[in-house]
Formats: C-alpha cells, structure tokens, sequence
C-alpha cells in the first residue's frame, strides 16, 4: 500500500509531504535534489541497532520509530521496536524465557501485535513466532508471581519449625502415656507389698478400697491430659499439614512453569533462521523499483485543478503545481504530494486503519478535511485513530490509551459537532455522549483490576494459611471484604453503564450505517 513520507529541504527549509508511490528528486521551492527512497534511511538504522546493542533502549526507539513513519513494515525497524520493549540487546536475548521479569510483557505485546499487523512476507512468520514465545511468557507471569508468594512464606526455616513441633507434641504422648502407666504398676506394687496375700481377711479393706479410688483419681486425670493433650495435637498437626500441603501445591506450580518453560525452548528454536529469512525477503523487496503514479491520478489532477485545499499548518490556500505535482503554500513552506488528495484517499486511510497505521491514517483523515473540513470520515477517522479503534463498533475502553486521552477524545468530537454539516450534528453530539460514557467504564475498569491484583494475593496468601490459628487468615478475610465492599458499587453502575453505551454505541451505527467507519 501507500505509505505517507515527510521531508525537509536541507537548503531551503521546505517541508514535503506525499506518498510513496509518488517520487520526487528536488524540492518544489528552491530545486534541490534529492533521493527520496535512500534518504537517510540505512545511517539511521544503522544508529538504532547501535544503540539497542548498547542498551540505550529509548534513544532506539526515538530512531526506529522515524523509520517507521516513513517505512511502516520495515522488518528491521519493526523487530527493533519489538527488542526494545523485550529490553534485549538481540534477538539471542529472547532465549531466557524469564526476560519478562526486565520488562513490561503488555509492552512487549503491542509492539508484537503492531510488527504482525504491518508486517510482509517472511516477516509475517518471523513476529506470528515472536508472539507465540509471548503467549507462553504471558501464561508463566501468574505461576512464577504464585511462586513468589509460596516461597516468601514458606521458608526452609519454617518447614524445620513445623516438623520439629510435631516431634515435640508426639514426644509429649508417648511421655503422658508412660508416666500413667508407670504411676498404676507403682501404687499397685505398694498395695500388694503393704498388705500381703489375705488383704481381704483383715481390717484394712476400706484402707484399700480408698487406696483403689486414689489410683482411679489419678489415672483418670491422666486420661482427661492426654485427651486435652491430644486435641491440641490434632491442631497442631493440621497446622503442620497447612504447610507440607502449601509445599507440595509450590511443587505442582513449579512442575507447571517447568513445563512451559521447555516449550518455550522448543518454541525458539527456530526463531533466528526465521529472521534471516525475513531479513533477506526485506533487502530483495527494497532492491524492488518504486512504483510511479499512473495516468489515472493525471487524469483526476486535471478533473479538479480548480480544488480549494486550505493548508493544515497555517490556514492559508495551497495553489496547485502541476508539472511537480504538488500543491504549495506560500506561507509556511509546505507542500503536499497530489496523490494526498485524489486516487481515493479514504480508501487509503481505510488501509492504514486496517494495518494499525494509526497515525499515517489520522494525517490521511486531516488531508480530506483540508479539502472539506466538515467531511464526514474525516472528522470521525481522526477520532478513531486517536482511539486506535477501526471503525464504531470497535470503541472500547483500552489499556494503551492514558486517562488524559479519553478527555481529549471528548474534546475532538465536541468540535467535530462544531465543523459538521447540519445532518451530522447529532451524530457527534451523540459520540461525545458516548466517549463520556466510556471515560467512566475506564475509571470502574481501572479500579476492578487493581482490585482483582489484590485479591488474587490475598487468596494466594489464603491457600497457605487456611487455619483460624494463624492471624493473617482472618486479616486476609477482614481485607477482601473490604476490597469487595468498596468496588460493590462499581460494579453495579457498571452494568448500567454498559447498557447505555451498547445501545448508543448501535444508535451510531444505524445513524451512518452506508460508512465503513460505522460497520
């Protein structure tokens, strides 16, 4: 596809815009020629790949990301993006499947997921492998955070402390059980010795009926200690068994991220001959020649000579230069390729979209409202791709926008209801409503996962210590009612929003059902 290019005269100053497949070889202000296609693309490459081996990561991201504007699936640009947010010298470096713990793994997957999108030919291959060592690094994140928690708890420390209570109160039986016998056999000897064979001939039978009773007073006593004594080993010993069952869970965890772990090796192994496929695809495709615009394009450019286009910089009217087939600004030293603003540019833009250009798409949205500034796509493209949403049904609360965007979102389709037509008024005063809508369902959004954080720690912490013996198990219980109780209403305004923006998100959606924006 077309890919928007931006340059700037080194003897004049003069900024160009275009597209790629419209080649230019001087400046239309002051002559100066240049190649577009080689401007400076390899040296900044070069600086980039530099600076990620160096571990200047965001220096290369600076980098990498100007490439892109001008070459959005540049393969070597698009793997570096993915590098830098791995924070890997190389893509060796992806090897340890536990580099997610020097990283952000959400990062990681959007640069992913953008490289796949923009991605051609064999680079395709190479980032579907990259996300898949991705998918697995995701599944690891909760077993190894478990782990932690098992193993902060769980300390060799406090496993020798549990066996050796065990072995004290199992001692302390045996010893209640002795000292009872030993107690009987000694009081019996004595009665036997005191008083002889014809015991029950004399006058000392109430003496010994009175000695029995002492005897049963005695062992009775130690029956009821060792019963005691016996309850309270039954706690003890569930005590102990909390512990060697906490273990043995850490043992079942650990077994699973081993597992994962070995498929992620399997996984790598054939990552680096996919790069240099995909690095050998890339130097074939550059050494391709550029497409030139066609007569078509002509054609339109004579058809619409007469069109006013009013510069996005400064307001004024660009005049249309045909031989160089650019329009001009005398003001601010712009100009802009034809093909910015005929050979269907929605359709353009559209691409862009679809291929997760959003910003090569939002300055394609702005070129048609420097054509009609109340056009329809326009207003409402620029607001998608701001969004990083591809049409209205996709509008939804998003991880990788920041909260200050959804105000800002707000404030776009405000003033779009300002610039549209009359017919589309409504239509904008009802996205702002919806925008506004979706502002809160991010706020509820952003409390619930804090809140899930916290409670998945806390029932972690409870699958260790389960027993009202231990006063974290009731802390735990008192601190997840409160979490609970203060995300309660939330959760039911929730609801009621996400009833209203469905039904005004479908509104918008039938209003301009005959737009692709609106699918």
């Amino acid at each position: 596809m077309a890919k928007l290019k931006s340059y700037t005269c080194s003897k004049c100053a003069g900024v160009l815009m275009f597209d790629s497949d419209q080649v230019f070889f001087e400046c239309p202000f002051c002559g100066t020629a240049f190649n577009v296609v080689d401007f400076h693309a390899d040296e900044l490459l070069k600086q980039a790949d530099e600076c990620v081996a160096q571990h200047d990561f965001n220096t290369a991201k600076d980098k990498y990301g100007k490439i892109l504007d001008n070459e959005p699936d540049n393969c070597r640009a698009l793997l570096g993006m993915v590098l830098c947010e791995a924070r890997v010298p190389s893509i060796e470096g992806l090897k340890d499947p536990d580099f997610y713990t020097r990283c952000d793994i959400r990062g990681v997957r959007t640069a992913v997921d953008i490289a796949a999108k923009r991605a051609s030919g064999q680079a395709v291959l190479l980032f579907g492998k990259i996300a898949s060592l991705v998918s697995l690094e995701e599944k690891l994140v909760p077993l190894d955070e478990e782990l932690k928690i098992v193993n902060k708890e769980l300390t060799p420390e406090a496993l020798k402390l549990s066996h050796a209570i065990v072995d004290v109160e199992q001692r302390s039986i045996k010893n209640t059980i002795i000292m009872a016998g030993v107690a009987f056999a000694v009081i019996a000897g004595m009665i036997i010795i005191a008083f002889g064979a014809d015991i029950w001939g004399s006058d000392y039978w109430p003496v010994l009926i009175g000695l029995i009773l002492y005897v049963g007073l005695i062992i009775g006593g130690f029956v009821i200690l060792t019963l005691c004594v016996d309850n309270k080993n039954k706690k003890v010993f569930a005590l102990h068994n909390i512990v060697v069952n906490a273990k043995n869970e850490s043992y079942e965890t650990k077994a699973k991220a081993d597992g994962i772990r070995a498929k992620y090796a399997d996984e790598y192994a054939g990552l680096p001959e996919l790069k240099t496929n995909a690095e050998a695809d890339a130097d074939t495709a550059s050494k391709a020649p550029v497409r030139p615009s066609g007569a078509l394009l002509d054609a339109s450019i004579d058809e619409n000579s007469d069109k006013v286009i009013i510069c996005e910089k400064c307001a004024a009217r660009l005049s249309l230069n045909k031989e160089k087939r650019v329009y001009e600004c005398g003001s601010c030293g712009v100009a802009y390729g034809v093909s910015l603003f005929f050979g269907m540019p929605l359709e353009k833009a559209l691409n862009a979209m679809n291929m997760g250009l959003y910003e090569d798409a939002e300055k394609r949205f702005s070129n048609l409202l420097m054509v009609d500034p109340s056009d329809f796509d326009g207003l409402l493209g620029r607001i998608l791709c701001t969004g990083k949403w591809n049409n209205v049904s996709s509008i939804c609360v998003s991880d990788c926008l920041r909260p200050v965007t959804y105000k800002n979102l707000q404030v776009m389709a405000t003033e779009a209801a300002g610039a549209a037509g009359e017919s589309d008024k409504g239509f904008f005063e009802d996205l702002t409503k919806l925008l506004s809508l979706l502002e809160e369902l991010y706020m509820i959004d952003y409390k619930e996962k804090s809140a899930g954080r916290k409670l998945e720690e806390l029932d972690a912490k409870g699958r260790i210590f389960s027993s009202d013996e231990y006063g974290i198990n009731a802390a735990n219980y008192r601190e997840k009612w409160h979490v609970q109780d203060e995300l309660q209403p939330y959760v039911s305004r929730k609801k009621d929003l996400e009833y209203n923006f469905n039904k005004l998100k479908e509104t918008l959606r039938k209003t301009r059902s005959g737009s692709a924006l609106c699918k």
